[in-house]
């Protein structure tokens, strides 16, 4: 007789076997409550009964019967087992005890259970026969998702439909036998539970989510489970981007940064260990994690604001849960016990330079992550009307939007701006694609009685969709037979940012260190490995070609390092206006006339530091009579926002190359002919559809170029493109993220210089773009900090400016580079830069001196739509000051720096009203890598909150170098010289200042005073009216160096004062028209 099946059932127990031909049947007891299981093995189709072998003596009737009666009697079916002949008894008991599986668990159909293999390696004796009684399948119970963790029991989600069972159920933890901790998304199967008996259906009170804690709602309580599932951990480096704690200071969540995860996730106090305390869990920390993946199902919504997971296809849902496939999840949360150290010094190991490698990327995780974020909050659900139909293909559409207060208009406009890629869904279905996609033309703020609106005009084109009728959705939208609204979507790309961070995940910038070749060195001195430096030779017989004659000491010393055969990383310091652009391309040009094997690459992170370059370069080219085609890559939207700059190096351009005779030839393939002239029609009527990118790799492929430029970013989106690059030249480093910069090297194989160019006293990258806790120590700032430390760095410094007037290289020195123990020295003879000097129109406050100040403290109000500021008086004397000076040069020479935007706009529309030609006004920020003969700089500000922790932004001294160094021949600042005197930054420059020049107040620029022929100067050169009196502000003289609290109408004022007019510092802002805020909203 064959043996008895076990079953892992406590109670389980074999009552009767029974031959009948050649069939039997098995009978197993189980737990009461089940319903009898009878199952037919046919053996002989001709006889189905195995009448003819029935022998009634042997055995009696009630032991056949015994095998349908008992509802307890159900036989286990393993079917986990991969091989059908054998029975895997342990594969069901761990599974019953909750250990951890590699293998997915198979959720096959009940005909896939039973008649193709479902009951696997069962043996079944065919001499057992119990008449035509059916035995069915084991209740196997149904399979569920655990979607939250509660401090007594978790919720699981339905992962099938079946009708009879919970959507939600409630599992207390004492149903699970397992060593491991429960975490969402594991799997487990339901065989019973209790329903609730409440009148909504639900146990707790509301819907399926109580919205105000977050918690999930259930249906029912489980009473018996089964195959509890749990992946095995795999382990990550992560970042604590954000801890949230109670009033008694307990964690209450953390929020974590990881490479592997799918967004920024929260974690609980349950995550971390018993030892790690309540202290050591800090914000910023660097911890391992633990994560499970969930591959059953393979995508689920997460929720990252309830931390919940729910099947993709789960009934309910709120609608900003993310789709995630094969999702990673938090199981642990431990502290890192090697301890992250950030900038890379020659003292650390290797295993510390692959864990920074790996928190780095863990920090541009973060970045992705918050992109993605700001793109989904900002997703408009609008409903659009169609004011122009452009082609049954193309509309634009006009929608008005209102919006509640000031803050959300202003982080609305921070995604929403013009030439915003814009997708637009007609379809409401969450899988649908868009029909449509476009960019926004134009966008206009307006403030209400009550809160604002924004009113916004986007041109759409049709886009295909793979199942999808796309065409019919935007062609009701086109006629205007929309019921509802469409969504709108930004897009933005993070392919470039997820590239960076897989890099650095992977190690790739440290195994790429460790190999002998040029561009391992390079690397070396990147990471800060110990590289011993080698001095360059000091005759060089190059050093007399060209251009390279004319360098001057740093500049000598670049090129010496760039020139010899050692594969270097140049750092080259410079100051404003010390030719750090023009030694760069002299060294090029050098390079390309006697190096036919050289392919060089120069780079900057803005359009306009790319432009300088590219007409440095052809001097430079000239200059040695040698003549390099070049290539100039921009985007759409560069050529469009910096048309001017980009116009005056169009020989250059892609446009330019593809349009010639020669390179027309060279097309073979019509594919290649038909992308070439798409972009240059697109060039024409849109810029921003041109596919530069594509039809640069097909030049690149018929026509190498040796030299070409693109901006930063540009380069990082296809680095393939320049594989072959030997020379890479970057400026403006101080704009370069060091994460940045670590990714395109390893992509650049064939490197054997590097050259990169900046000055560490200038604007550097745009920190408040990026989540707080990533902004330092993680790699996101310039490259430049990392240089600084790195051993194997050649450094050079330029420290002769050439540019301005010797009284203004004298304040920059004075409040941006001595305190560093750095010096700037003119470079230029007085007479060289006399543009303001020797003027006749009008007399300067101090005979030979072209700085002006003004001295004005009205009051600066805050823009209506926005939070930034303008300052009426300072904007009608800008005003005067630009009318004057236009009056006397081309305005082609004048350009207007401001410090707040909202006082650019009003300058810059006023000087359109009453049409002073030519004169360019920009945002100081803005005008970092641009020069100009003449400035007018307006600092806006009006009153400075002295017990803030920070200087205000417009004391910020990279920023204000930048703005008071464009000036070669002359400038004029406007602003409240005596609350400027209080920061630091300004203190400095100002003490030197004021001994080049003599402070006026506004009514210097007034029409009798300017241009009055009888004022004169004294003998110490002070301009002196005609009745008599200096020619000076008696107020700024009164109070200067005294270091008295003034307001604006000389009393003394206290801590009250803010950096900016009506925007209190944290807490509630209070928007008010025509006044300052309360007390109590200042407070």
């Amino acid at each position: 007789m064959q043996k008895p099946i076990p079953s892992n059932r406590p109670n389980s127990s074999v009552s009767k076997t029974l031959a009948c031909g050649l069939e039997k049947i098995v009978v197993v007891s189980g737990k009461s409550g089940n319903e009898p299981l009878s199952v037919p093995v046919l053996a002989d189709r001709s006889d189905p009964l195995g009448l003819k072998s029935v022998q009634p003596d042997p055995v009696p009737m009630e032991s056949v019967e015994a095998g349908t009666k008992d509802v307890s009697e159900v036989m286990e079916v393993d079917e986990m087992s991969g091989d059908k002949g054998k029975r895997d008894e342990m594969g069901k008991e761990k599974v019953k005890s909750g250990g951890m599986e590699e293998e997915e668990e198979s959720e096959g159909s009940e005909s896939e259970l039973l008649g193709e293999g479902g009951f696997g390696d069962l043996e079944l004796n065919p001499s057992l026969r119990a008449g035509n009684k059916m035995i069915e399948k084991e209740d196997k119970g149904k399979p569920y998702l655990i979607a939250q963790v509660r401090g007594d029991g978790v919720i699981a989600a339905r992962m099938k439909l079946f009708w009879d069972f919970p959507e939600l159920v409630f599992v207390p933890f004492s149903l699970f036998d397992n060593a491991q901790p429960i975490e969402i998304g594991d799997t487990f199967r339901l065989h019973k539970c209790e329903w609730t008996k409440s009148e909504t259906g639900w146990e707790e009170r509301g819907d399926w989510l109580y919205e105000v804690t977050g918690r999930l709602n259930y249906q029912a309580t489980a009473t018996d489970v089964s195959r509890l599932r749990q992946r095995l951990p795999t382990r990550a480096v992560g970042i604590l981007v954000d801890v949230q704690r109670a009033r008694d200071r307990h964690v209450k969540v953390a929020l974590v940064s990881a490479p592997e995860l799918s967004c920024v996730m929260r974690a609980y106090r349950r995550h971390f260990p018993a030892e790690f305390t309540e202290t050591d869990i800090r914000y910023r920390s660097v911890v391992r994690l633990q994560l499970r993946q969930i591959n059953s199902p393979p995508s689920v919504l997460y929720s990252q604001q309830f931390a919940y997971v729910l099947p993709s296809d789960f009934g309910k849902k709120r609608g900003d849960e993310l789709l995630i496939h094969h999702a990673n999840v938090i199981a642990g949360v431990e502290p890192e016990p090697m301890g992250y150290e950030f900038p890379f010094s020659a003292e650390l190991t290797w295993a510390k330079v692959k864990l920074g490698e790996k928190v780095m990327a863990a920090a541009v995780a973060a970045q992705a992550f918050d992109v993605k974020a700001d793109l989904r909050k900002h997703t408009l659900f609008v409903e659009p009307v169609v004011i122009n139909e452009i082609s049954t293909r193309s509309v634009v559409i006009q929608f008005v939007m209102p919006v509640p207060s000031i803050e959300e208009l202003t982080e609305l406009c921070k995604i929403w701006e013009i030439d915003l890629a814009v997708g637009c869904k007609v379809n409401p279905v969450a899988k649908a694609k868009p029909c449509a996609h476009g960019y926004v033309l134009s966008i206009d703020k307006r403030a209400l009685c009550v809160g604002y609106e924004i009113d916004v005009k986007v041109i759409l084109s049709y886009q295909e969709a793979k199942d999808q009728d796309a065409q019919e959705e935007f062609d009701q939208m086109r006629c205007g037979e929309l019921d509802g609204c469409v969504e709108l979507i930004p897009q933005t790309s993070v392919r470039a940012l997820q590239e960076r961070m897989f890099t650095l995940r992977s190690n790739d910038c440290s195994k790429l260190a460790k190999d002998e070749g040029k561009v391992g060195r390079i690397m070396s001195i990147l990471l800060g490995r110990p590289v011993k430096p080698e001095s360059p030779k000091a005759n060089n017989p190059l050093m007399t070609f060209g251009a390279l004659s004319k360098l001057k000491e740093g500049q000598v010393d670049t090129a010496l390092c760039m020139l010899d055969e050692v594969p270097r990383l140049v750092f080259q310091q410079a100051g404003p206006g010390t030719g750090k652009t023009f030694s760069a391309a002299s060294i090029v040009a050098t390079i390309l006339a006697t190096d036919h094997t050289a392919r060089v690459l120069a780079l900057a992170p803005p359009n306009v530091a790319v432009v300088k370059l590219v007409l440095e370069m052809q001097d430079a080219l000239a200059a040695g009579k040698h003549v390099e085609p070049m290539l100039a890559l921009f985007s759409g939207t560069g050529k469009l926002r910096y048309a001017k700059e980009v116009e005056r190096i169009s020989p250059h351009l892609l446009a330019t190359a593809v349009e010639a005779q020669d390179f027309q030839e060279l097309l073979q393939k019509d594919q290649d002919r038909v992308k070439v002239e798409r972009y240059l029609d697109a060039c024409e009527r849109n810029p921003r559809l041109a596919q530069e990118m594509a039809v640069a790799k097909i030049v690149q492929e018929h026509k190498n170029r040796r030299l070409c430029f693109a901006t930063l970013s540009f380069c990082e989106q296809l680095p393939a493109l320049f594989g072959e690059t030997t020379h890479l030249i970057i400026d403006e480093a101080g704009q370069a993220p060091y994460v940045q910069i670590l990714y395109l090297v390893s992509q650049l194989p064939c490197l054997t210089k590097v050259l990169i160019t900046g000055d560490r006293r200038q604007l550097r990258v745009h920190l408040p773009s990026l989540p707080i806790a990533i902004r330092e120590d993680f790699g996101m700032d310039t490259v430049i900090q990392n240089l600084d430390v790195a051993q194997g760095t050649d450094v050079t410094t330029l420290s002769v400016c050439f540019r301005s007037h010797s009284a203004l290289v004298r304040c920059t020195e004075a409040g941006f580079y001595k305190p560093h123990g750095e010096l700037l020295t003119p470079g230029r003879d007085d007479s060289e830069r006399a543009l303001m000097t020797d003027q006749t129109a009008f007399k300067l406050p101090k005979k030979g001196a072209p700085l002006i100040l003004v001295h004005q403290s009205t009051p600066a109000q805050r823009d209506e739509v926005s939070t930034s500021s303008a300052n009426p008086g300072q904007t009608d004397t800008a005003m005067r000051a630009l009318w004057r000076l236009a009056r006397a040069f081309p305005g082609t020479l004048i350009r207007c720096i401001c410090f707040y935007a909202a006082q650019a706009l009003e300058i810059e529309r006023l000087v359109a009203q009453q049409e002073i030609p030519d004169i360019l006004v920009t945002t100081a920020d803005a005008t970092q890598g641009h020069e100009s003969s003449l400035a007018v700089v307006v600092t806006t500000c009006s009153v400075l909150d002295s017990g803030a922790d920070s200087q205000p932004f417009w004391a910020d001294a990279a920023r204000v170098d930048v703005a008071i160094s464009r000036a070669s021949h002359g400038m004029i600042i406007i602003g409240d010289l005596l609350l400027l005197n209080r920061t630091e930054t300004w203190r400095r420059y100002l003490d030197q200042a004021t001994t080049e020049t003599t402070v006026v107040g506004p009514e210097y620029f007034d029409f009798e005073q300017f241009n009055n022929p009888d004022n004169y100067y004294d003998k110490d050169g002070q301009l002196i009216s005609a009745n008599g009196g200096a020619v000076r502000s008696e107020h700024f003289y009164g109070k200067y160096g005294k270091n008295m609290w003034y307001n604006n109408s000389g009393e003394s004022r206290g801590a009250e004062n803010r950096y900016q007019p009506y925007l209190p510092q944290g807490g509630t802002r209070e928007r008010t028209r025509g006044k300052a805020p309360t007390s109590a909203a200042r407070r």
